[in-house]
């Protein structure tokens, strides 16, 4: 028979950044006092739980991006943008709210 040492504490609560009321895993295990008794293989034992795991600080949480502008030129190139605004502001967001690209790159035609 494995004989065991005592179940670790629980660790800390595993999941992804999210809303509040994202679910996370915890686990604990105990290791066997000798890995061989007899010819029998002591494996570690494990026990999992779920818990609730924090929104992570700087969550940026962000709208998608809006649909190209018109262009600013018919030709000799222009300038489209398009944006996009957070929906869940933190302290630390930097992530860029303007995107622009060149467009209609073709020479105008002088008459």
């Amino acid at each position: 028979k494995c004989v065991y040492l005592d179940w670790s504490p629980w660790s800390s609560c595993q999941g992804d950044c999210g809303n509040e009321h994202q679910k996370g895993v915890q686990y604990r295990q105990r290791l066997p006092v000798h890995i061989l008794t007899g010819s029998r293989l002591c494996e570690p034992q494990k026990e999992y739980r779920s818990c609730q795991t924090s929104p992570c600080f700087g969550s940026c949480i962000l709208s998608s991006w809006s649909k190209w502008s018109p262009c600013s030129k018919t030709c000799d190139l222009g300038i489209q943008t398009r944006s996009r605004h957070y929906l869940s502001l933190q302290p630390n967001c930097t992530d860029n709210l303007e995107e622009k690209r060149d467009c209609n790159p073709q020479c105008c035609q002088s008459s």
